[in-house]
C-alpha cells in the first residue's frame, strides 16, 4: 500500500521506503512482500515516466532495498536514469549485480549506507565490489559505515570513479564485517593502510576526501598525508572532525604532530586547496 501526506498510519503498517523525485513518496506496508510490491510498481511508474533524479531512503524496519531484482535491475539501466541518491540502505549483492548488468551512466551518491551481514564475504562480497567499480559516473560515499577493504577495493578498480569520499565509524574494538545498519550495531573500524594504498594508486577522480567522527592516529595521519603527497587530483582534504587516536601525556603534541604533517603535505602537493 502507497500512502502519501497520510495523517493517519494504521499501526500494523510500517514505513519501508521513501522514493523521492519532483515528488516525494512514502510506502507504508504490513509485510516485506507487500512493500515490495509497492516499491516494485513505483521504480517501474518512475523509469516509464523517465524520471532523471531519484532519492531512495530506507527507514529501520527495512535495510536492504525492498526491491525486487528483476526491477532493480531494469531501473538502474534506464537511458535516462542521471543520479541515484541511497540513504540509510544496507547494500546487498542484489544491488551489486543491478549494477554490474546496466549500461547506462548515472552518477551515484551514497549517503549513511552499510553492508548489509549477507554481502560481507565470499561471492556475494565480490559482486557488490564489482559492481561498484563499474559505475561510470560519478560515486560518492558519504558518511557509511563500510569496510575499509570495500572501500580500498573501490578505489583500486581500473574502472573507479569515485570522486567524493567521506567514510566515518565509531570507536569500537570489534574487528569484523560488522555493520550500523538496521541492526543498531557498531560499524566497522576504518583502517588507514589499505585506503591509503589505493588513493595513492587511484590518480584519475578522487578529488575530496573528509574523515568524521573518526580516531586517526599519528600514524595514520603520516600514512595518508604520503599517500596524498603527489596525488593530482584531490583539492579538498577535511578532517575538522576526526579525533587524534594517539594516546599522549600532553594536549600540544598531537597539534603540533598535525600541524606540522599537514604543513609538509601542503608543501608537497599543489593540488590540495
Amino acid at each position: 500500500m502507497c500512502i502519501r501526506d497520510s495523517a493517519y498510519i494504521h499501526p500494523d503498517m510500517h514505513h519501508v521506503l521513501t522514493i523521492g523525485s519532483r515528488s516525494s513518496f512514502s510506502v507504508f506496508a504490513s509485510g516485506y512482500a507487500a512493500g515490495v510490491a509497492a516499491c516494485d510498481f513505483l521504480l517501474s511508474f518512475l523509469a516509464k515516466s523517465k524520471v532523471p533524479n531519484v532519492s531512495l531512503h530506507c527507514f529501520d524496519s527495512i535495510t536492504t532495498l525492498p526491491v525486487s531484482a528483476q526491477v532493480l535491475s531494469r531501473f538502474v539501466g534506464q537511458a535516462t536514469l542521471a543520479e541515484l541518491e541511497l540513504y540509510n540502505v544496507d547494500l546487498d549483492d542484489n544491488f551489486g549485480h543491478a549494477l554490474i548488468l546496466r549500461s547506462t551512466t548515472f552518477n551515484l551518491t551514497l549517503e549513511c549506507c552499510s553492508v548489509h551481514n549477507g554481502a560481507c564475504e565470499g561471492e556475494a562480497l565480490a559482486i557488490l565490489i564489482q559492481g561498484l567499480q563499474s559505475i561510470t559516473g560519478e560515486l560518492e560515499v558519504n558518511g557509511c559505515w563500510i569496510d575499509s577493504c570495500i572501500i580500498a577495493a573501490t578505489l583500486s578498480g581500473d574502472n573507479c570513479h569515485l570522486k567524493k569520499l567521506k567514510p566515518t565509524t565509531a570507536p569500537s574494538n570489534n574487528n569484523s564485517n560488522t555493520n550500523g545498519g538496521g541492526g543498531g550495531q557498531l560499524p566497522p573500524i576504518i583502517w588507514m593502510d589499505p585506503i591509503a594504498q589505493s588513493i595513492q594508486a587511484n590518480n584519475k577522480r578522487l578529488v575530496e576526501l573528509a574523515f568524521g567522527y573518526m580516531p586517526i592516529s599519528d600514524l595514520d595521519l603520516a600514512v595518508l598525508c604520503n599517500a596524498l603527497a603527489s596525488h593530482a587530483t584531490v583539492t579538498t582534504l577535511d578532517l575538522s572532525q576526526a579525533q587524534s587516536a594517539t594516546p599522549t601525556a600532553t594536549s600540544i603534541w598531537p597539534q603540533t604532530f598535525w600541524l606540522q604533517t599537514i604543513v609538509q603535505l601542503i608543501k608537497a602537493n599543489t593540488a590540495l586547496q
